[in-house]
């Protein structure tokens, strides 16, 4: 018997055989036909709930996809491909990416704006926390405390009694590699580098702990970066080590670098 039921959501496909109808798998059981659909490769929407009972009870027919009215929230096949169904979905995903971005910009503005208040209100900690950002910008415990700033808008009181000796400890770390006297300004690019190592440390970040090392070369300068891994298991403080990678200069101290990417390493001494 014919019948009416809602249009804007008629039919979509099985939600367990996927639109196939039989599972081959299952072929030794009624043929492998699906038990949620029956076979009809399509399922009423749940919005259809008079019409599934209708149908459930033998008083009417379940609607063939290419019966219906057709619908740009349709799933079946004859639907799914029309112009005006790709076109709204172009334009609610459009939608749907503009709120978000304008989200993602009213959090950015957010933070900013509790940041500035806070180096206004607190000029001695964030210049510590600059200084400690700019000495090792991947220091976990300095990264906490900018999101916590980004956040809150302020540091608790242990953040704010540790930033101090965070930052003296950092210094002291990188200082046992510079000497005093006149010492060359670190050159920058792609090098071989050959040189003592003076620390070595481990330390801890978002995705875990890296070895980290300060070598220091004949000219003086010194350069930290994390420990190769072809030497990881048995370098030492006091051995020689040679490598290239690419190194940084330091922007407070021209005497101090930072070396990426470090390969061909070796310890010889």
């Amino acid at each position: 018997m014919a019948t009416t039921y809602n249009t804007r959501y008629p039919v979509a496909k099985c939600v367990r055989c996927f639109g196939g109808g039989y599972f081959a798998q299952w072929g030794h059981i009624d043929n492998g036909v699906c038990f949620l659909c029956g076979g009809t490769k399509y399922k009423l929407n749940p919005k259809g709930r008079g019409l599934r009972k209708r149908v459930e009870n033998g008083n009417a027919e379940v609607p063939q996809p290419h019966s219906v009215e057709p619908s740009i929230y349709c799933d079946c096949p004859h639907c799914e491909e029309r112009p005006e169904r790709t076109a709204q979905r172009e334009i609610e995903w459009g939608q749907t990416a503009e709120r978000s971005r304008k989200r993602s910009d009213k959090l950015q503005a957010a933070g900013e704006a509790k940041r500035t208040a806070w180096e206004q209100a607190n000029p001695d900690q964030a210049n510590l926390l600059a200084s400690l950002l700019d000495m090792d910008d991947e220091d976990e415990f300095a990264r906490s405390l900018n999101r916590g700033i980004r956040d809150f808008g302020s540091l608790t009181e242990k953040q704010a009694a540790s930033l101090p000796g965070s930052v003296e400890r950092t210094r002291n770390f990188i200082a046992t590699a510079i000497d005093a006297g006149e010492t060359p300004d670190v050159p920058e690019g792609k090098q071989a580098i050959k040189g003592e190592v003076v620390s070595i440390k481990w330390h801890d970040h978002a995705f875990g702990s890296t070895m980290k090392m300060v070598v220091k070369v004949e000219q003086g300068w010194a350069v930290w970066g994390s420990v190769p891994d072809a030497i990881a298991l048995e370098v030492e403080v006091g051995d020689t080590v040679t490598f290239t990678a690419g190194v940084t200069r330091s922007d407070r101290d021209p005497k101090f670098g930072f070396f990426k990417r470090p390969t061909k390493a070796a310890v010889i001494g």
